[in-house]
């Protein structure tokens, strides 16, 4: 990952130093953002980042996002020459929405660096690598909604999800290999997201936290409902719950497939975990992977972002039986 940041820091900034004055107000293939957007973005993302490299604490006031290109250029490459640090990807940082894996960290900066350049690169009319716009190798993103008003409540639809499993009604491909404790995006026709998480408890206790009522509102959100094999999760400020079927629930496997028109990226994607008993450390690694998605999906990266932070509340509900989920209607 450290040679993979160098890289694209480097590329980011010839690109970013190239650019004048009258590019600035471009359209960027990101929807939200014209050039000068891109870098006022990477102009507070990259600073932190650094930050976040050497562990070192945050500023008690906020800090202006650095905007000149040839400033967010030279940012770029201080934060990858940060993550180069011997130390700099072990333990835990403060980054984004707050305290993660400092692995993760790492990881959020080569992706911000790689889509943005790439994006950078192709507003301003510069050469880039591929006219596909790229997914790194190995990321993750984390994210912290901030909490906005619940939507109505629904009535006589749902009703609670029981707590016992269902027995297993489906075969679901095996699964390749994946790098243990990160995200992996792969970019194919259809791409996915993937974490693979080693859990000190047993398979029932996992299977409890991924398939009850009170195991998904203890680490996902506390609107969850059921009717029939329909499951249904309320988040604040959305204007419907997502939709997802459940297809199979059982030790070794829990899956399910979005069925709802809300969100329309879900739409027809898949979701599973995989649940594999670890005989000799004792415990549970569980394979999660979230796949269906089209192609470079502008909704992909902030869903790898949620899932990031989710598996971790899941992790230390099903270890310790602490309650907090990420999201509350």
């Amino acid at each position: 990952m450290q040679t993979a940041l160098t890289e694209f820091a480097a590329l980011f900034a010839r690109t970013a130093t190239a650019v004048p004055a009258e590019q600035l107000t471009a359209a960027t293939p990101c929807a939200d953002f014209t050039v000068a957007d891109l870098f006022s973005h990477l102009g507070g993302v990259l600073p932190d980042s650094e930050r976040a490299a050497r562990k070192l604490p945050r500023a008690a006031e906020p800090v202006a996002a650095l905007t000149e290109p040839a400033a967010v250029a030279a940012c770029a490459e201080r934060a990858a020459a940060a993550w180069r640090e011997p130390d700099a990807l072990a333990d835990t940082t403060e980054f984004g929405p707050g305290a993660m894996p400092a692995a993760f960290a790492a990881a959020i900066t080569l992706q911000e660096l790689a889509l943005h350049g790439w994006d950078l690169a192709r507003a301003t009319g510069r050469r880039t690598r591929s006219a596909r716009r790229p997914v790194p190798p190995c990321w993750a993103r984390w994210s912290s909604w901030p909490s906005r008003p619940a939507p109505p409540a629904a009535t006589g639809r749902r009703s609670p999800l029981p707590p016992t499993p269902q027995p297993l009604s489906a075969r679901w491909p095996p699964v390749g290999a994946i790098l243990a404790g990160t995200a992996e995006v792969r970019s194919t026709p259809m791409s996915e997201i993937a974490f693979e998480v080693d859990i000190d408890a047993d398979r029932a206790a996992v299977l409890q936290a991924l398939n009850s009522h009170d195991g998904l509102t203890a680490w996902w959100t506390t609107g969850v409902d059921r009717k029939e094999e329909i499951l249904f999760f309320d988040f604040p400020g959305v204007p419907q719950p997502f939709e997802l079927r459940r297809d199979s629930a059982s030790e070794d496997l829990v899956a399910w497939t979005s069925v709802g028109v809300f969100p329309p990226h879900w739409a027809g994607t898949t979701l599973t975990w995989q649940l594999t008993e670890l005989a000799e450390a004792g415990g549970t690694r569980l394979l999660f992977r979230h796949a269906g998605w089209q192609d470079g999906d502008p909704g992909l990266p902030p869903a790898a972002y949620t899932w990031g932070q989710l598996l971790t509340r899941l992790k230390e509900y099903a270890e310790t039986g602490t309650r907090a989920p990420l999201f509350t209607v």
